[in-house]
């Protein structure tokens, strides 16, 4: 017979096994602390879930119009250094100026979305300048802008830093993708 006293948060274990051809009866008491926890599912998983989201759509943004087939592989290739240039910024202007992107289509798609990047560039930067002269109460005080207005600045110029080596990048590779959201501007006819 088994008499055991236990308290609630006890529990009774009981095994049989064989011992010199008897079978013998232990047990053993085996605290609720002590008792293995089950396998608990964490919140990595949804975080991964939301990683992997968050790639995707930065892929999708990402994906822009490949205009590669509207060029030759003789035109990209005898001005591929010239388009992968053109993403500096304020070089582009060189090329509109001199009117070298009017010698090739593919080097006139090039110039023109390095244009646009100079003149975002431009713009943030007056942009920047206006509002630092607005918040600026005292001609001592440089760079005065609010904090979270030079926070969405810096962004912006991150952003387009960003462009312009995803312009780069993709030029170098052989493909004439546009810039995410701008890249469809068309200044250069």
């Amino acid at each position: 017979m088994d008499n055991h006293n236990t308290n609630n948060d006890e529990e009774v274990k009981t095994s049989i096994f064989e011992n010199n051809g008897e079978y013998v009866e232990t047990s053993t008491i085996q605290k609720e602390e002590e008792k293995p926890k089950e396998n608990v599912v964490t919140p990595i998983v949804e975080r991964r879930d939301l990683a992997d989201k968050t790639i995707d759509a930065v892929e999708n943004f990402m994906d822009t119009k490949d205009h590669k087939k509207e060029f030759t592989a003789e035109d990209i290739k005898k001005y591929k250094t010239s388009a992968v240039i053109s993403y500096i910024p304020f070089v582009s202007l060189y090329f509109v100026i001199k009117n070298e992107y009017k010698k090739s289509k593919y080097l006139e798609f090039h110039v023109n979305q390095g244009l646009i990047l100079t003149l975002t560039y431009v713009a943030i930067f007056f942009v920047d300048r206006i509002v630092t002269a607005v918040f600026s109460s005292n001609s001592l005080v440089l760079n005065s802008t609010p904090g979270l207005i030079s926070l969405v600045i810096y962004l912006l110029y991150f952003v387009l830093l960003l462009a312009m080596f995803f312009g780069i990048i993709n030029t170098s590779n052989g493909l004439s993708k546009e810039i995410p959201v701008i890249g469809k501007i068309k200044l250069l006819k």
